[in-house]
């Protein structure tokens, strides 16, 4: 059953804030997946209740992050720098990264 708890929060690696960058949401039966922005800020809708672990997987997002980049460069604007975390990441199984998503809104910054 899909809750309608979201988790937002701001993804970053070694204090940089990591943009575009997948992050999936398990609870090892139902999962939940959204793509940060370019400043690393993400929003996951529909996310499991309870104790979840969390992916945050940069090889996913690299096409929208060169799509990013190309329209920057075209209208004269900064373009956003990519950031490549440690694969061990990639997978919420293997990243280490757990909270607890409750009932309403939840917050949670990924700091790797």
């Amino acid at each position: 059953m899909r809750s309608n708890a979201p988790l937002e929060g701001t993804v970053t690696y070694q204090g940089k804030p990591v943009p575009f960058a997948l992050i999936i949401v398990t609870n090892g039966k139902e999962s939940a997946t959204a793509n940060a922005d370019a400043e690393g800020k993400f929003k996951v809708e529909h996310v499991p209740l309870g104790q979840v672990q969390i992916g945050v997987n940069t090889d996913a997002a690299k096409g929208i992050a060169v799509r990013a980049m190309m329209s920057a460069k075209a209208s004269g604007t900064r373009p956003p720098s990519l950031v490549d975390v440690p694969k061990k990441y990639f997978q919420p199984s293997t990243s280490g990264i757990k909270t607890r998503i409750k009932h309403g809104s939840n917050q949670f910054d990924i700091k790797l």
